[in-house]
């Protein structure tokens, strides 16, 4: 297993993994949600991969990004001699295209699909061609000799072989130049950084090009990863599949969209989010699939992990769970979105809608559930959640206000004070001089606690959150990175940016750099995080790359350039 993370290409309806070795070995057809042909990057035994023969003595002179965008180039050196390899997935179409130049007499495509236990694949072979029919998926794998230094291999797909082949019949030459173009044009309305370091930059961009890879185009949908069940620590059990919309990581997505200028993506989350209240006066699943439907989970015994974790899942069973903090996400998002937007008729369009969620949050906020990170044993008065709701009270609230509701907003707002006296009266543990995670008085530290001070209960330097953070360094601080709760494993980037912004609100720029440094260090060498880190070894852990990673680098590089500007209106 590459523990230290892949490349990812992908055009808005699935994504790609490609190692160092510029093996393709992770692929999901015919969208995100599909089924995993190249797997190779999860299960190395069981899991499908294209890998080129280069020759003997190989290694990677170099693997970077081409531009800005999701165009990768890997240099192989071997004894046949150099290759350079460039591979790229034009936006909105089922394409894969490799682009190989070299020596092409020396070259051989060896092409393995995942194995199966209850699913075959139909595959007819020529010398220039693969035809593979599996369920729901159909795909070609071209071979073209171009000239003598140069081939290409294109990967077309669709829900059957007719669509795939429609697709493979109408590439053009001008492919790269196009994926190019598309890369640079999206990348003009990115809010500039003048206020951060130039060896930060890059993060910052590369973050930004991984949100747009996680959005699914035809619908809106932002999933949490383009992939499922990598094992989120070795040897362990926590091996979900991230291939589905939350509400949670799609707002703190689109939140990072908004603040970064890409405002567009926004709203087709929150159009894709408001659709799902057209049939439910709430939020009735934490989780979507791309298409806004609930999830399922199966068993894949066949599967393993790398170091032969278990059980690998597809599909996530926790869409069954109850999280309060659905409806509080949303409605402060659309909140954020309109501050930016000033869009006052979307806003409308979307009140008629969320009123009834408000509504929801009004008459459940004070049940136990299962909070954001998805234990499935119980329910428990988790304090995260009930931020969330207070949060999304106060911005319903604004937005009643906003639009002369005056009424709405008075009675939002009563609510969002029950919420509060709650949370600061039940909450903070006064022998521990903490808030924990949830109400019980033997409940752990937890970082989400923060939310406190990121939602506005309480300013950062409230001695109830000088005390609490205190409680979190003392508890969750693992060399220079952040534990999300207490008895966690490996450190959390979510935790870590969150206590960055945390330093950041209070003043202390020291911590906040020296923490931010390490935290941009653990990345993998092309700028890419997992979900899980050890900051001792750079080893990503989880789904790879993470969408809660790269947003919340997004979102503290722009409240840190905010900061050094002297700029205020950011809340973080």
């Amino acid at each position: 297993m590459e523990k230290k993370g892949w490349a990812i290409i992908g055009n808005g309806i699935t994504a790609a993994l490609i190692d160092s070795e510029a093996k393709i070995c992770w692929l999901c057809l015919p969208k995100f949600d599909g089924l995993p042909v190249f797997a190779k990057a999860l299960s190395p035994e069981a899991g499908g991969v294209l890998t080129l023969k280069l020759g003997e003595k190989t290694f990677t002179k170099d693997q970077r990004y081409l531009g800005k965008g999701a165009v990768l180039e890997t240099i192989i050196v071997s004894n046949s001699g150099e290759y350079r390899i460039v591979d790229y997935m034009p936006w909105g179409k089922n394409l894969l295209i490799r682009e190989v130049f070299g020596d092409v007499a020396k070259i051989e495509v060896e092409v393995e699909l995942t194995k199966f236990n209850s699913i075959e694949f139909a595959v007819k072979k020529t010398e220039r061609q693969w035809q593979v029919q599996g369920p729901g998926v159909g795909f070609f794998i071209d071979f073209r000799k171009i000239s003598n230094d140069r081939m290409q291999i294109v990967l077309s797909y669709g829900d059957n072989l007719d669509q795939a082949y429609q697709f493979l019949v109408k590439i053009s030459d001008r492919e790269l130049f196009e994926v190019m173009t598309f890369w640079e044009r999206w990348f003009l309305p990115k809010k500039e950084l003048i206020n951060v370091p130039v060896s930060w930059q890059e993060f910052y961009e590369r973050s930004l090009m991984v949100l747009k890879l996680l959005t699914y185009e035809p619908t809106g949908a932002i999933i949490a990863a383009p992939t499922a069940s990598f094992p989120a620590y070795p040897n362990g059990e926590d091996n979900w599949d991230y291939r589905f919309c939350w509400l949670r990581d799609g707002f703190y997505t689109a939140y990072a969209f908004d603040l970064a200028g890409f405002h567009e993506e926004s709203r087709k989350f929150y159009e894709f989010s408001l659709k799902l209240l057209e049939k439910a006066d709430h939020f009735e699943n934490p989780l979507y699939t791309i298409e806004g439907l609930c999830s399922y989970e199966i068993i894949m015994p066949e599967l393993s992990g790398p170091d032969g974790e278990k059980p690998i899942r597809f599909g996530n069973k926790a869409a069954e769970q109850l999280q309060l903090d659905n409806e509080g996400n949303i409605v402060y998002g659309l909140w954020k979105h309109w501050l930016f937007t000033k869009d006052t008729n979307f806003l409308a369009e979307a009140y008629l809608k969320i009123k009834k969620a408000l509504e929801f949050t009004a008459r459940n906020w004070d049940k136990p559930e299962h909070g954001i990170w998805e234990f499935r044993d119980k329910k428990r008065q988790w304090v995260f959640g009930k931020v969330m709701c207070y949060a999304g009270m106060v911005a319903g609230a604004k937005i009643a206000s906003a639009l002369k509701d005056y009424p709405r907003a008075r009675e939002y707002l009563k609510i969002a004070r029950e919420i509060k006296e709650n949370l600061l009266s039940r909450g903070y543990n006064k022998e521990k001089q903490a808030f924990l995670q949830h109400y019980d008085p033997d409940a752990p530290a937890d970082c989400s606690v923060l939310a406190l001070t990121e939602f506005g209960v309480l300013p950062a330097r409230d001695e109830r959150m000088v005390n609490t953070l205190k409680y979190v360094e003392q508890k969750l601080t693992f060399h220079g990175a952040v534990l999300r709760f207490e008895g966690a494993v490996l450190p959390f980037y979510l935790c870590t940016f969150w206590l960055i912004r945390q330093y950041l609100r209070m003043g202390n720029l020291e911590k906040a750099e020296e923490f931010l440094e390490r935290t941009l260090k653990s990345a993998s060498p092309l700028k890419l995080m997992a979900e899980h880190y050890d900051p001792r070894t750079g080893e990503q852990w989880g789904n790879f790359p993470q969408g809660f990673s790269h947003e919340e680098l997004v979102r503290t590089l722009i409240f840190y350039d905010d900061i050094m500007g002297k700029q205020e209106g950011y809340s973080g």
